[in-house]
């Protein structure tokens, strides 16, 4: 199940945070110091060039959207943002789904604290399904019913995808 978490991050003036956005609810406290915010909907993550769902930086821009001080790299400033500046005591809650640089403008320290959300949730109770892969045997035309299999017995689980079939969902 997903738990909720806790990070402290610090950091001196001029380091980026590579462009990402995070599955879960994401609430960010300024202790101190300045921090600018770079804000994209679900809508734009195709336009971010993100690394594919198989590789290890999945969630992550490939290339760096923007530089220590503060430009955006060439192609991201077409790419509409939402900016935020966070000083000391200010709050900033960032949806799941939303893509996100962070510049760090003076030496500072922030907490986030990052809740479950409903999706990641249903992706953990999906997890509970026994895979049928174990009754398959090693050739390819069984695999590829061992994932049909498998699919028809997910997407019912997950609530948005209920209806969907196996194929569309692929």
């Amino acid at each position: 199940w997903p738990v909720t978490s806790a990070n402290v991050w610090a950091a001196h003036a001029g380091v980026v945070a590579t462009t990402h956005y995070d599955t879960a609810h994401n609430y960010v406290v300024q202790v101190f110091g300045r921090k600018r915010w770079l804000l994209w909907p679900p809508s734009e993550l195709p336009r971010l060039r993100l690394h594919p769902s198989t590789h290890p930086s999945r969630r992550q821009a490939r290339m760096q959207v923007m530089s220590p001080r503060g430009r955006l790299s060439e192609g991201y400033a077409r790419v509409p943002a939402m900016q935020e500046s966070m000083g000391p005591g200010d709050i900033l809650f960032v949806p799941p789904y939303w893509a996100h640089a962070v510049l760090t403008e003076e030496a500072g320290l922030s907490v986030s604290v990052l809740s479950p959300s409903w999706l990641e949730a249903t992706w953990a109770r999906a997890g509970w399904l026994d895979l049928p892969f174990e009754k398959m045997h090693h050739n390819v035309s069984e695999r590829t019913c061992a994932v049909a299999l498998y699919f028809n017995a997910l997407l019912p689980q997950c609530g948005a995808l209920r209806g969907t079939s196996a194929r569309a969902f692929l």
